[in-house]
Order: structure tokens, then C-alpha cells, then sequence
């Protein structure tokens, strides 16, 4: 699920990103990220997302910010497009695509 690539932390969701599958992938990543290694999520593959899913993204967001690295999509998927842009936050998170 998450791998260091170039320096940088690649976290690789599951397809269904809600609130049935998110707690292991949250304690997955509390475990997994630690010191100052950019970000780069690959949503490409999400087929569902929902408040909980988005919430996550926003708490790595968020992560990002107070650790002073950035947070990269690298593919999104529509789904992930769709709920990013309803919530008003596609310029918050940075696509790199």
C-alpha cells in the first residue's frame, strides 16, 4: 500500500475508499509515514469514494502541511475527480496530472 519511490512516500489506496474499508488504510498510514518525504497518492484506481474516503484525503493533506512537504496526486480517478471538485477542494489538493 505505501513504498518509497525517488524519495517520496507512494501510497497506493484501496479501490473502494469509504467508510468500510478506511480504518486499516488510516492505521496503515500512521504507522507507515514518518520523517519529511513528500507524498504522492495514486487514486487512479479508486472506483468509490465517500465523505469518510474524502476526509482521509484531507487529513493527508493536511499531515503534509504541518510536516512541511507537499502532497501529490498523481491520477485520479472520475470518482475521486467528481468528490474533490463537489467539495470545493481541487485546488487544494495539487494533481500532478
Amino acid at each position: 500500500m505505501i513504498s518509497i519511490e525517488n524519495d517520496n512516500y507512494v501510497v497506493n489506496p484501496p479501490t473502494e475508499l469509504t467508510i468500510h474499508t478506511i480504518e486499516g488504510f488510516v492505521e496503515n498510514i500512521k504507522n507507515e509515514l514518518v520523517g519529511n518525504r513528500d507524498i504522492v497518492l495514486n487514486l487512479a484506481d479508486i472506483s468509490e469514494i465517500d465523505s469518510a474516503g474524502f476526509q482521509v484525503l484531507i487529513a493527508l493533506k493536511n499531515e503534509a502541511l504541518k510536516r512541511s512537504v507537499s502532497l501529490k496526486i498523481n491520477d485520479m480517478s472520475p470518482e475521486v475527480y467528481e468528490i474533490i471538485t463537489l467539495y470545493g477542494v481541487h485546488t487544494f489538493i495539487e494533481n500532478n496530472k
